[in-house]
């Protein structure tokens, strides 16, 4: 799949930006995840193949942080999410970290715009399935790892 490697590639470019170029590199990385999670989101993509790209990506998870939160904001994205757990694992971890007033930009104005629009039943069955499991609904504390998102962004 060459969709990887480009997302390595803009991966690297962000780690080696420059304050000029940053903003760039970063908006280069974020296209590079977003057609990766719409491949695997669109494509009935086999078990190897969704389990090699969750085995790749999650473990750069942090290298790709801006880029997964930014892939929240997108309804036709969230079927990758359940295709590639350990990476939603991650990306929970994440947005657990990550700001209330950033979680509330991305899940109550982006992706709400983005629901408002999204003509897609799946896609919004599988955006309700992603942030029941982002919010740790149904879980214990500790199987929630000390990753919990704060309650103002649980009631987003």
């Amino acid at each position: 799949m060459d969709l990887l490697p480009a997302v390595r590639t803009q991966r690297d470019a962000v780690a080696s930006a420059d304050e000029a170029t940053i903003g760039d590199a970063r908006a280069a990385l974020s296209e590079a995840l977003n057609a990766l999670l719409l491949h695997v989101a669109t494509n009935d993509c086999g078990e190897e193949e969704r389990r090699e790209l969750d085995g790749a990506l999650s473990p750069d998870a942090a290298a790709l942080k801006g880029a997964l939160l930014k892939a929240l904001k997108v309804c036709a994205l969230y079927r990758a999410f359940l295709g590639l757990p350990s990476l939603m694992e991650e990306t929970r971890r994440l947005l657990s970290a990550a700001p209330a007033k950033g979680v509330a930009s991305y899940l109550e104005e982006a992706l709400c715009a983005d629901i408002d629009a999204c003509a897609d039943p799946r896609a919004l069955v599988c955006v309700q399935e992603v942030l029941r499991y982002m919010s740790g609904d149904g879980k214990l504390k500790k199987e929630l790892a000390g990753f919990e998102m704060s309650g103002p962004a649980k009631k987003r």
